[in-house]
């Protein structure tokens, strides 16, 4: 996957891409709760 993004100058890389990782990983757990919520409901 490629990203364009624009870095603020008070981050390193770091620290965004932790933040990115961070982001992405709570999307996935919170929609494969959501999503076997959904399903034991059924």
């Amino acid at each position: 996957m490629h990203l364009a993004v624009s870095v603020p100058p008070t981050f390193t890389i770091s620290e965004w891409v932790g933040q990115l990782k961070g982001a992405s990983s709570h999307y996935i757990n919170h929609r494969s709760a959501n999503s076997l919520a959904s399903a034991i409901a059924t």
